[in-house]
């Protein structure tokens, strides 16, 4: 079974590293998402969701899983809904909801002032999580980060974030798995619940206790244990 996995806002694909080293059973791929979304000058998440289709369409070579992160969850559900044959189920990791995203405007206007020094990256990724990163781990966070063009971090935070995409979450016809930390302020269980559990008929919610935004930096045993039983469960394997 293939596995693809989409990134956080300011990830790219070494922030799935980790958790990729724990599922060798599978044939994982991690894509970097860089300036995604913009089509004649204009930018939406709409876009993005075609692009991915494609990539993975052009990359999967049978039935796959799509596991999404924050902005790569909100992308991995409309890829979804567009209903490719071989895609058979969705790990959405603390994903940005399919809704407005609720990012305090003070935060908000601080990332797009500050974005491009270490010191504000350390920022944002200790702001986003709960358990210590450190090490090589946070050096490739630090990197990703500062490797986010400005274009991108502006089309996220001025506009993707923003978008709304509900309406085409009806058209999800697989399994869904949400996992988020227990300690995320951001996508809060009730958040969850009310824009996606509680909106796609197979989706159900997991939590990882004592974690925060960055489950994939912060636990990655915990989330690919989780992925692993959810794809063995789900009789996907």
């Amino acid at each position: 079974m293939q596995i693809f996995f989409l990134p956080y806002f300011g990830g790219n694909a070494h922030s799935w590293r980790e958790v990729i080293a724990l599922l060798p059973e599978f044939e994982c791929t991690a894509f970097s998402l860089a300036r995604i979304g913009e089509k004649d000058g204009v930018y939406s998440v709409q876009n993005a969701v075609e692009e991915i289709e494609t990539l993975l369409l052009s990359s999967a070579s049978g039935e796959f899983v799509l596991v999404g992160h924050s902005m790569g969850g909100k992308f991995a559900l409309g890829v979804a809904a567009k209903g490719a044959d071989d895609l058979k189920a969705l790990v959405l990791v603390a994903p940005s909801p399919p809704t407005p995203e609720p990012i305090p405007d003070e935060v908000r206007a601080r990332m797009l002032e500050s974005h491009g020094t270490r010191e504000a990256a350390l920022v944002t990724i200790r702001g986003a999580s709960q358990r210590e990163i450190s090490g090589e781990t946070l050096e490739n966070a630090i990197r990703a980060n500062l490797e986010t063009s400005k274009s991108d971090w502006k089309n996220w935070l001025q506009t993707g974030s923003y978008q709304d995409i509900s309406s085409v979450l009806p058209e999800i016809k697989i399994p869904v798995l949400v996992v988020i930390g227990d300690a995320d302020t951001g996508m809060t269980r009730e958040l969850m619940q009310s824009e996606i559990v509680s909106k796609v008929a197979g989706a159900h919610l997991e939590i990882i206790e004592n974690a925060g935004h960055l489950l994939p930096l912060e636990a990655p045993a915990e989330l690919a244990q989780k992925i692993r039983d959810f794809t063995k469960n789900e009789s996907l394997s």
